[in-house]
């Protein structure tokens, strides 16, 4: 009884100090933080303590070093069932890190060309350290946003004083119309309010403190990059699903072997049009389904799903968190991350069993478990293309870039997480590593068009009438003028009376400069493991062979084979999205993506005529031809026709 009160107690002391570190936004020891290193800034983080810094060089190294080589690169383990994408444009299915983990080239274009965020995952079998460089148009992911901010405080400064002040805003023609993507100015009152909102100390000088909150409208935190945690499925029983609830038809909260062998059948009764594919929003009864697939972005009590690692990194709420989900009584020991043993030994710097808060900041220095590379909008110019801009006419949009999709990519699974990861998807927007008991998705979206080019071509094929190349004010009514109170003056940037395609593209950039310059991540619990389990390519949908195999893909979660999956067979799941645009559009942006369809480049065209489900195989339903034709096309003969079993690849 002693000892039960004596934990009530220690409980109770601990959460009076966590609540300290919310109240005054700092630990309640003294705030220290490793310097020096890539993602933390050295002017706002001090110094850790010595024995953390020994222990974690002694034990991994630093987070800049670059793997010694090709060979110690570990390969991930491939699953026997999964059906293999041989699309060349979109991913490889297994083994996907063997030529890109520990290549001293990949490392070094990373350094130059991208910039390094770093968080832990609070997976159900332990915090995993993962690693994000990030670029946005061939350019580390930080160095938009300052260039905007820089170009905002000088359109700011309208009497070149070199100190802009909020009454030189709100008057500014360039802000006041939302040339920036801030908010427009309208009256006095407005201007006022916008003052009082955004001038935080009061002393009527816009700096570069302001000028973010003021350009993003707060939105993304006002940074380059922001998080977002949201735990609404921790512990969340995954048969009570929407998935499960149709597998498992006596609603026992246990799979039988009944449902499990008809399931294929079950499933497809989902296929309402038939089409062979089945979508999440296929098991969604109710009225509107337009959100579902969306990643869960409410918070309820309890630790997050993921945690920033930088100089603002609350430690002792980090502490708190780990010890609530993996500690025995409150406890971590060697025991409590199962996927990740020796984390527990690379924090534990005095090898006294235990992990303090001045240990746990060896986090930020440690080798991660997972590092990943994301890259947003376009491709550097190549040297043909900036010696054509050179020669190109002044009223010309320059070809400095090439647009297109978002692209993700796995650098390294380290060791020994690599040994245990069971199967791993990549595709250019979409990453699934299965782990035991555990389901990592990583995933990249984008709302913002590239394009600006056709933007422009668009508005002047419309209102160019005389077709001389450029517009002038009578050729554009206000109707066509975005922003509601943009002027043609203001896209006329030489006031020469014309507007050319190339001025109207400059427009473009600047206003959708907040959405282009800012990455937003969202952590969340998997709402529905389940169907990520029988989507077996991690494509984002179950294709026909999908469906006909489930029976034999839910044998496997039958972990002590007595014939049933119950709640605690099935894996847990975490979701990472990483999206750039509008944050109106969260709902869209992070829902995972699903893949696109095999393009001609991809297949003949006869082979994506007929796959009419675009799931990138033919099954005898779809093919136009004889069972013998079929057949004789069926390399492997498993009943379904894929491109690399069509002679030549592409015909």
């Amino acid at each position: 009884m002693n000892e039960h009160k004596g934990w009530r107690t220690m409980k109770l002391q601990r959460l009076l100090a966590v609540l300290l570190v919310l109240a005054c936004g700092c630990s309640p020891k003294a705030a220290v933080g490793p310097t020096g290193k890539k993602n933390v800034p050295a002017s706002n983080a001090t110094s850790a303590p010595e024995a953390v810094l020994e222990k974690a060089e002694k034990a991994a190294p630093l987070a800049e070093e670059a793997p010694a080589s090709v060979d110690a690169a570990p390969v991930v383990k491939k699953e026997e069932t999964p059906a293999e994408d041989n699309s060349p444009a979109e991913g490889k299915t297994s083994a996907i890190v063997e030529s890109l983990a520990s290549n001293e080239a990949v490392v070094e274009k990373v350094a130059k060309d991208t910039a390094t965020e770093r968080l832990v995952l609070l997976s159900s079998g332990g915090p995993l350290v993962v690693e994000i460089a990030m670029a946005i148009d061939g350019q580390p992911f930080d160095a938009p946003l300052k260039a905007l901010i820089e170009d905002l405080l000088q359109a700011a400064d309208t009497n070149h004083d070199g100190r802009p002040t909020w009454e030189e805003v709100v008057n500014s023609p360039a802000l006041k119309s939302g040339q920036y993507g801030n908010l427009p100015v309208g009256d006095e009152e407005e201007a006022g309010r916008m003052v009082r909102l955004y001038d935080v100390d009061r002393d009527g000088e816009f700096d570069a403190n302001e000028a973010p909150r003021f350009l993003t409208r707060n939105a993304g935190q006002s940074a380059a990059f922001s998080l977002q945690s949201a735990n609404e499925y921790r512990n969340y029983t995954q048969l009570r699903s929407l998935i499960g609830l149709h597998l498992d038809t006596d609603h026992d909260g246990i799979i039988s072997r009944e449902e499990i062998e008809t399931s294929a059948k079950r499933l497809r009764s989902r296929d309402a049009d038939d089409d062979g594919v089945l979508l999440a929003a296929d098991f969604d009864d109710t009225p509107d389904v337009r959100m579902t697939g969306a990643m869960p972005n409410r918070r309820r009590r309890g630790p997050d799903t993921a945690i920033r690692l930088d100089a603002l990194t609350r430690w002792g709420t980090l502490q708190y968190s780990l010890e609530e989900m993996y500690g025995v009584n409150g406890v971590l020991d060697e025991e409590s991350f199962p996927l990740t043993p020796e984390l527990f030994r690379q924090l534990d710097a005095d090898a006294d069993g235990e992990i303090s808060e001045e240990e746990l900041q060896a986090l930020v220095t440690i080798e991660p478990q997972i590092r990943l590379e994301a890259r947003f909008g376009e491709e550097p110019q190549s040297e043909n293309q900036a010696e054509a801009n050179n020669l190109a006419p002044n009223n010309a949009i320059p070809n400095n870039a090439v647009p297109r999709p978002p692209q993700i990519k796995l650098l390294e699974i380290a060791e020994p997480l690599a040994s245990q990861t069971v199967a791993a998807t990549d595709y250019a927007q979409r990453i699934t590593l299965a782990l035991p008991g555990v389901r990592l998705e990583f995933f990249v979206n984008d709302g913002v068009n590239n394009n600006l080019a056709q933007q422009a071509a668009v508005l002047f094929q419309r209102f160019d009438a005389d077709k001389n190349g450029y517009l002038e004010e009578e050729e554009l009514p206000e109707v066509a003028l975005p922003g509601g109170m943009l002027t043609f003056a203001d896209l006329d940037n030489d006031q020469d009376d014309k507007v050319y395609p190339a001025e109207y593209a400059a427009y473009l950039r600047r206003r959708q400069g907040p959405a282009m310059s800012q990455i937003r991540a969202r952590a969340a619990d998997h709402a529905d493991t389940l169907f990520s389990v029988l989507d077996q390519n991690s494509d984002g949908r179950l294709s026909e062979r999908e469906i006909d195999s489930a029976p034999a893909t839910l044998a496997k979660l039958d972990a002590n084979a007595d014939q049933r999956i119950t709640g605690e067979e099935l894996p847990s799941g975490l979701i990472l999205g990483l999206v750039r645009g509008n944050v109106q559009q969260n709902n869209t942006l992070f829902a995972p993506p699903v893949r696109r369809a095999l393009s001609a480049k991809d297949a003949p065209r006869w082979f994506t005529s007929m796959d009419l489900d675009a799931d990138g195989e033919i099954s005898p339903r779809e093919f136009l031809g004889s069972p013998e034709q079929f057949s004789s096309l069926d390399v492997d003969q498993d009943g379904y026709l894929e491109v690399g079993e069509i002679e030549g690849g592409k015909k």
